[in-house]
């Protein structure tokens, strides 16, 4: 059989936000085409090297992991965007960090990461 193709109108482009998709559907466990999506990216990622490509990378994965293995992702994400001068996808990182944090009932640490998406945004 050969490798299983992206949805249609799947582009690289737009890996992150199908991770971000799955991940606010509830796909966890399920797996779903977050999962497919974000192993994608990340083959693509770790080809490039660049802090850019493996922190979009990490935060797409992060977004369709639990527990202690996506707050290391993100963590992740928020290091090696920090690293670039790609405001926006550091501050959506950490937008959608602090989402999870949140659920997680983590009232402080979502708060100290959703106030500092302002800062990162400009």
């Amino acid at each position: 059989m050969g490798e299983a193709q992206p949805a249609a109108g799947y582009s690289r482009r737009s890996g992150p936000q199908y991770g971000s998709a799955a991940g606010y559907l509830g796909t966890h466990g399920g797996l779903g085409g977050g999962h497919s999506a974000a192993q994608q990216l990340d083959e693509m990622a770790q080809a490039s090297g660049t802090d850019w490509a493996l922190g979009t990378s990490a935060g797409a994965r992060a977004q369709v992991s639990i527990g202690p293995a996506a707050e290391t992702l993100y963590c992740e994400a928020i290091e090696r965007l920090s690293r670039t001068e790609v405001r926006m996808a550091l501050a959506r990182t950490r937008l959608l960090y602090g989402e999870w944090l949140r659920r997680e009932n983590r009232r402080i640490d979502a708060r100290e990461q959703l106030s500092r998406t302002r800062c990162s945004a400009r």
